[in-house]
């Protein structure tokens, strides 16, 4: 049986959905997870992961629109 983890820890998930057009959609998702020590705001932490998790998606989504049109 594993051992209980006592570490504080958060998580961000998100997902995108691209239309490709013609009935195609293709689905994007990006995480991220961090151990935190108790003088840290996990609050803060979300919200800055959830901004990095939307910045990774919305250049990844950008480059397969890109990609698409040149095809």
């Amino acid at each position: 049986m594993e051992k209980e983890s006592k570490d504080q820890k958060i998580w961000v998930t998100a997902s995108e959905t691209i239309n490709l057009g013609n009935y195609e959609n293709i689905k994007i998702e990006a995480g991220y997870s961090k151990v935190y020590e108790e003088s840290e705001d996990p609050i803060e932490l979300l919200e800055e992961g959830v901004k990095h998790v939307t910045k990774v998606l919305k250049s990844k989504a950008k480059k397969i629109k890109y990609k698409r049109r040149r095809d």
